[in-house]
């Protein structure tokens, strides 16, 4: 009955898909030529491979088509080309099947967080024939890496592999990595606790904020927290001020993008306009103290701007307040010429 239901739901879908790929046609602002090779891949992935593997930057042009098909109202936002894709085709798998599914995952995983997922779905299901085909790919550690940080999802399939000499490789390469992020995520988790007497353990990772926002992942599945670790981190160990913090958050704001460089810089430009003596001095001692302005001048500029009128006159200051006026001013002839081109264009 699961099967039948299963079945009439695709068909659903794929009538659907060819409808709508004829509407797309119709359309100015869509490439009928990708909307065309999507709609066919969906309806049969196998046939179309060669063309779907014939786009290039597939990513961003499987994300325009999907944001072009919510715009013309064609899809409702969360109908995915994904999960339509998986559901219709890869519940029973074959060799091709699964080399289409490892193509797919190395190719949209920077577009597509839930492709890491949907892949160790289908290594869970035929563990041993994943890795056979994942053999023939030169970069099957890139790949591994990758499946194997989503650990829950694919630790099932690991279980299930047998002795031959690559399942074995493939089983110890994973096991190896998994117990190296454990180690790291016990580090990070000291060092949001204690950060002054943990500092020396991460200071030489550049994406510690990865980590972080795994160690963040991994508590809300452990016990269903929402909580920002990152805010957790900043109203607990920044209330008081000293030089070891203030070194600890300007190189969380240099290592820190998102959502989170953004709380960060946020906090650091505050602890600019109320210990502005002491974050010069450290500003000093860094290398990438431009980056650093830049980040908290664009995102706290009401804070910035108080420490800046505070600032002295060694030539570390002056050189800090001659960059930032100079960056206003660039900013401001970048927008003036801006305003004359788009004047232009509209007249």
């Amino acid at each position: 009955m699961l099967l039948l239901i299963r079945g009439l739901i695709c068909i659903t879908i794929i009538l659907n898909s060819l409808v709508n790929a004829q509407a797309a046609f119709g359309r100015q602002n869509c490439s009928t030529e990708d909307s065309n090779v999507f709609h066919r891949f969906l309806s049969d992935p196998i046939s179309n491979f060669d063309r779907i593997k014939a786009i290039p930057n597939l990513c961003d042009r499987l994300l325009g088509y999907e944001l072009e098909q919510v715009r013309q109202g064609i899809k409702a936002p969360g109908q995915g080309f994904l999960d339509a894709l998986f559901l219709c085709h890869f519940q029973e798998l074959d060799e091709r099947k699964i080399e289409i599914v490892i193509y797919l995952y190395k190719q949209l995983r920077r577009c597509y967080s839930e492709i890491a997922e949907k892949t160790n779905s289908t290594f869970c299901l035929q563990p041993v024939m994943f890795v056979r085909v994942l053999e023939k790919e030169s970069d099957w550690r890139d790949v591994v890496n990758g499946l194997s940080s989503k650990w829950r999802s694919f630790s099932p399939g690991i279980g299930r592999l047998g002795d031959s000499e690559f399942e074995r490789e493939v089983k110890e390469y994973a096991l190896l990595l998994h117990s190296e992020r454990e180690q790291k995520m016990k580090l990070v988790g000291v060092f949001l606790n204690e950060p002054v007497k943990n500092f020396d353990k991460i200071k030489s990772w550049n994406d510690i904020c990865v980590w972080i926002s795994r160690y963040e992942d991994q508590l809300h599945e452990d016990e269903g927290s929402s909580e920002s670790a990152m805010d957790k981190f900043i109203e607990t160990q920044f209330q008081e001020i000293d030089e070891d913090k203030t070194k600890i958050l300007v190189f969380l704001v240099l290592n820190c993008q998102g959502a989170n460089g953004e709380l960060l810089a946020d906090k650091a430009a505050k602890v600019f306009s109320q210990y502005t003596g002491l974050f010069i001095r450290v500003l000093s001692e860094t290398n990438e103290w431009k980056n650093v302005v830049d980040e908290i001048s664009m995102l706290g500029w009401d804070d910035f701007s108080k420490g800046l009128v505070k600032l002295g006159d060694t030539s570390f200051e002056r050189e800090l307040k001659k960059y930032v006026w100079d960056r206003i001013k660039r900013d401001e002839e970048l927008e003036r010429h801006h305003s004359r081109v788009t004047g232009m264009t509209e007249f």
